[in-house]
């Protein structure tokens, strides 16, 4: 367990140096929202488990984006920080919970534009609890994967039983 954390605190470490561009220009924010968002089947991925119905997710989000950039004007990193909050419900039933939480994605770019790399985390404070850490290689290979989430890909699953109990 030790050495787990040794090495996310690496990855942490490391994540935070190329965060950090050196002769970089003040970054640009762009903030967003409120805006409705809705996924008709929420659990509907194929990495995901499902329900034997259709879960609606419906929230409102809002927050930003900053875009950092070098003295050459290359992007260099862009963050996004989203808060939503909103409901998980049935349409046949008609019933809902509450589903809630705030999730940051960071793309990582090299000086000539190319993309590097991509950090997610997310909290969700709802009915459905969840937190996690993901980083994301330029091939699209997740190389750290700490926390709970309930995609089927995830180390470590939360079970989404309770929220189909809950709806059903």
């Amino acid at each position: 367990m030790r050495r787990l954390w040794v090495s996310l605190l690496g990855v942490i470490a490391a994540s935070l140096l190329l965060a950090v561009p050196a002769a970089a220009n003040s970054p640009s924010k762009q903030a967003f929202g409120p805006v409705h968002v809705v996924f008709p089947d929420f659990f509907s991925g194929a990495d995901s488990p499902h329900c034997n119905f259709a879960v609606v997710g419906d929230w409102q989000a809002h927050g930003w984006t900053e875009t950092f950039t070098n003295n050459s004007g290359v992007t260099v990193r862009i963050e996004a920080h989203i808060w939503f909050a909103g409901t998980l419900s049935n349409p046949l039933t008609g019933k809902s919970v509450p589903d809630m939480g705030h999730m940051e994605v960071t793309d990582y770019f090299a000086s000539d534009g190319s993309f590097i790399k991509e950090t997610e985390q997310g909290s969700r404070t709802g009915f459905l609890r969840a937190a996690f850490h993901t980083v994301t290689d330029s091939q699209g290979n997740i190389v750290v994967d700490v926390g709970r989430d309930w995609l089927l890909t995830a180390k470590h699953p939360v079970s989404i039983a309770p929220v189909c109990s809950a709806l059903s």
